[in-house]
């Protein structure tokens, strides 16, 4: 299991493309700061109207 580890082959493989895994993270940032920025704003009228 960890012998794939250290393997240079595979990881050469995973930094040539790169650009799948950072598209998907880009992505995922942008849900996590639109449900941030959406449970503010919940959060502040739920906490004015209560």
């Amino acid at each position: 299991m960890l012998e794939g580890l250290f393997d240079a082959d595979r990881w050469s493989t995973t930094f040539q493309n790169m650009g799948p895994f950072w598209e998907g993270f880009g992505v995922t940032m942008q849900v996590v700061v639109a449900g941030l920025l959406l449970s503010l704003v919940l959060g502040t009228l739920l906490g004015v109207f209560s």
